[in-house]
C-alpha cells in the first residue's frame, strides 16, 4: 500500500474570517481576561505560521489591553507575553514561570505570591508593583522601570538587575 500525505490549505475567506474572530476575542472586554490572552496568542501563532498570508493582517490590532484584570491563580507559564499591559491587574498566585514579558506594563499591578521564576521582564514597567512573597529565581529585570516597587519576603537565588532600583 502506498500512502501519501495530503496537504490542505484553508481559502483566504475562510482564514480571514477565523482571524477576526480571534481579534474580537481579544477586544472583547466581558471575556474572561485568560480566555482573552489564549485567543492573543493564538493570533500571535497564526500570524508566526502562516509567513505568506501576512497581507491578511495588516488591518489587524495585535495590542492586548488587560488593564485591571483579575488574573489570580492563573497558569501563563512559557508564554510570550511581549507587550501586553497589565496594569493594576490582580494577579496574586499567577505562575508566569519562564515568560516573555518583554515590555510588559505591569504598573501598579498586584502580583503578590506570583512565580516569576526564569521570567524575561526586560524592558518592562513594573512601577508601584507589588511583589510581596513573589518567586523571583532567575528572573531579568534587566532595564526595568521599578520605582515604588514592593519587593518584600521575595523568594530568590539568582536575580539580574540592570534598571534604575
Amino acid at each position: 500500500m502506498n500512502y501519501s500525505k495530503s496537504i490542505s490549505y484553508l481559502s483566504d475567506d475562510i482564514f480571514l474570517y477565523i482571524i477576526k474572530n480571534i481579534e474580537k476575542d481579544i477586544h472583547n472586554i466581558s471575556l474572561n481576561p485568560a480566555n482573552r490572552i489564549y485567543s492573543y496568542l493564538a493570533l500571535k501563532n497564526l500570524y508566526n505560521s502562516n509567513k505568506i498570508k501576512k497581507y491578511l493582517f495588516t488591518n489587524i490590532n495585535m495590542n492586548l489591553i488587560l488593564s485591571g484584570s483579575y488574573l489570580a491563580n492563573v497558569e501563563l507559564s512559557n508564554m510570550d507575553l511581549r507587550g501586553i499591559r497589565f496594569s493594576h491587574a490582580f494577579m496574586n498566585r499567577t505562575l508566569l514561570k519562564n515568560c516573555n514579558l518583554t515590555g510588559v506594563n505591569l504598573e501598579y499591578a498586584d502580583l503578590q505570591e506570583a512565580d516569576l521564576s526564569g521570567a524575561n521582564l526586560k524592558n518592562a514597567n513594573l512601577i508601584g508593583a507589588n511583589l510581596t512573597g513573589a518567586i523571583l529565581d532567575k528572573t531579568n529585570f534587566s532595564n526595568t522601570k521599578t520605582e515604588d516597587i514592593i519587593l518584600e519576603d521575595v523568594k530568590l537565588q539568582t536575580i539580574v538587575f540592570n534598571s534604575n532600583l
